[in-house]
């Protein structure tokens, strides 16, 4: 909305009788390249909603708890929630609380106070992996929400296995996508939502 000529953004909540996320991938639903894909086309095109608004809002918190689902006999809809990390890009200092952020499906270039496109991106690629591995990409055990690993660790977590897509049941086109969502080199990663899409 406009006043006085600025431009404000605001969020209409919506009562969702829907499960989360990470329910699901206990019951191992979803769990499969075929499945997840519907759910990350979903979250994909949310993204690109917000990335593509004048001021480009960034979501900054996608993880397994932010996701929810609701289904019926004829579909699936997926609901991005918890919009307190909602952003403008930045670089520099965050706007909102990084200590409520999931470690695990944070791009590197978060932790130096980058937050864009590039880094929702990488998040939904950490979704991606996690519903189908059924633990969060550089996780040695098995989904345990572990949101609070140090920043240390994990960078050490990554650098000991870079291609952690490698050893996945999928094709080639499907490691690939995944391995070029998940780049830790911020320049490797897709630039924008539409570039993931058209793949």
């Amino acid at each position: 909305i406009s006043i006085d000529e600025k431009k404000y953004h605001y969020t209409i909540v919506e009562n969702i009788e829907g499960k989360w996320l990470h329910e699901f991938i206990m019951k191992e639903k979803y769990n499969t390249w075929e499945e997840a894909v519907v759910i990350i086309v979903e979250v994909l095109k949310a993204l690109k909603h917000l990335h593509s608004m004048s001021d480009g809002i960034i979501y900054n918190n996608i993880n397994t708890t932010t996701i929810e689902i609701q289904e019926n006999d004829e579909c699936v809809k997926v609901y991005l929630t918890d919009t307190e990390h909602l952003s403008r890009c930045i670089n520099g200092r965050a706007t909102f609380d990084v200590e409520e952020l999931n470690n695990w499906f944070r791009a590197p270039e978060t932790f130096k106070g980058i937050y864009d496109e590039q880094s929702d991106i990488f998040s939904a690629g950490a979704l991606l992996y996690t519903m189908i591995e059924g633990k969060e990409p550089w996780n040695i055990d098995k989904l345990f929400f572990c949101t609070r690993i140090s920043k240390s660790d994990l960078k050490r977590f990554r650098m000991e296995k870079k291609d952690i897509v490698k050893d996945m049941q999928l094709s080639e086109g499907q490691k690939r996508i995944l391995n070029k969502m998940l780049a830790l080199d911020y320049d490797n990663r897709y630039k924008n939502v539409d570039e993931v899409l058209k793949d």
